[in-house]
């Protein structure tokens, strides 16, 4: 783990660099070469780090093979992160209730579920991730509660059509949990996989970076940080939003000021930025349910 003090370097940090310089820093740690990706395709690959800082953060990144979706989370895995490639159940993520032994999701600080597109979720599964995604709570064993961020992984393989037609994308996926409103309302950002490029090795490999795995463990020490309070004393929002929309865009928006802004030196354009990514995903949500129908 890491202490105060590193946390403080961390944050000294971030204020030798301007904002493009510090992505830049990020992106080239975490193993990107950010050269050739535009500002979105840039914060598209930052997101895939706000469940290591944010709490009960939910992160649904369907997108094409070879755009390291996967590959992300087993690099920068440590003891906190638990990836699943097999269909989990209620007895190992949430409580078994056979043994009264708790499950990953109490244990872990991320949980990754890739190839989440192919799987089948069962009912009782499907039943508790609709509470746990609303609430951080659910309803098995006695300690029912959990801050573990949860990550949805899946491949898309009409890359063309689902580029063309981004809101037709959840339907044709084989895994049906979700093609579930109450789903989508409680997941925090979708983020849209289907614009990133496909992966290639950083080529300038002597430009300085941070150590991933310090960089990783600084993003975990961030998650006790409280940005909604400095999001609300800035920001007004319209109270035509319900409560899950604006949930959603605090939490996007705190786990981007956390990787972005640690400091909490903003300009009010750049926060207006975050603001817009986050409201633009929950219009994206509006557009994804026009094709659902629920069960």
């Amino acid at each position: 783990s890491v202490d105060d003090n590193s946390l403080n370097s961390f944050m000294s940090l971030r204020s030798e660099y301007s904002l493009h310089g510090w992505i830049n820093l990020l992106l080239y740690s975490l193993g990107y070469s950010s050269e050739a990706l535009n500002f979105k395709e840039k914060i598209t690959l930052i997101a895939r780090a706000i469940p290591f800082c944010e709490k009960n953060f939910s992160l649904l990144e369907i997108g094409s093979r070879g755009t390291e979706k996967s590959n992300f989370y087993n690099i920068h895995r440590n003891k906190s992160i638990k990836i699943y490639t097999d269909t989990p159940t209620v007895a190992n993520l949430f409580y078994n209730n056979s043994n009264n032994k708790v499950g990953s999701i109490k244990e872990k600080n991320v949980i990754v579920i890739d190839e989440a597109h192919q799987m089948s979720f069962k009912e009782d599964l499907s039943t508790m991730f609709k509470s746990y995604l609303d609430n951080g709570t659910f309803d098995r064993g006695e300690d029912d509660a959990s801050d573990c961020s949860i990550v949805f992984l899946g491949n898309y393989d009409n890359f063309n059509e689902s580029y063309q037609n981004p809101e037709k994308i959840i339907t044709n996926l084989k895994n049906k949990f979700f093609c579930d409103t109450a789903i989508l309302e409680r997941i925090s950002f979708i983020s849209n996989g289907w614009e990133v490029p496909k992966y290639k090795d950083p080529i300038d490999t002597s430009r300085e970076k941070l150590l991933p795995s310090f960089l990783i463990k600084i993003l975990e020490k961030l998650k006790d940080e409280n940005f909604e309070d400095f999001i609300g004393e800035k920001i007004e929002f319209d109270k035509a939003l319900n409560k899950r929309e604006k949930k959603n865009i605090i939490k996007t928006v705190s786990g981007l000021l956390k990787i972005l802004h640690p400091n909490k030196v903003i300009r009010d354009k750049e926060l207006i930025a975050y603001l817009s990514i986050a409201a633009e995903n929950q219009q994206y949500k509006l557009s994804l349910k026009q094709y659902i129908e629920d069960p």
